[in-house]
């Protein structure tokens, strides 16, 4: 399998990871933060939909953009969260561990990213 065949394989596989997000840690109940966070979050989540597809539709620019734009959505994120970190109203370990599902996230539209963009 020469490179381009093996980035290609490897990309798909990057493309078809799932993201990890709990909705419900962050449920939009009235709260200001979690609904920032989730909103966020979700505009992250269909800007890497958009990416999967652009990619499929061989339109490495757009994909590129749409990776990019994701990861730095999740990243604003997990800034939105920060202050629930040391709110008492929250439980520090859950927020803790969505955002490292955040973090994930936008590790793997960077690497997406990185794989398209300017190719």
């Amino acid at each position: 399998m020469n490179r381009a065949a093996r980035l290609s394989a490897t990309l798909v596989l990057s493309l078809l990871a799932t993201v990890s997000f709990s909705p419900a840690a962050f449920a939009a109940d009235g709260d200001a933060s979690r609904q920032e966070v989730a909103r966020l979050a979700t505009e992250a989540e269909e800007a890497f939909t958009a990416g999967v597809a652009a990619s499929r539709d061989n339109n490495n620019a757009a994909a590129c953009r749409y990776f990019e734009n994701a990861a730095v959505l999740w990243e604003n994120a997990i800034y939105a969260s920060l202050g629930m970190m040391t709110d008492p109203r929250y439980d520090r370990e859950e927020v803790s561990h969505n955002n490292d599902n955040l973090q994930e996230n936008a590790d793997k539209a960077k690497r997406n990213a990185k794989a398209l963009c300017g190719r």
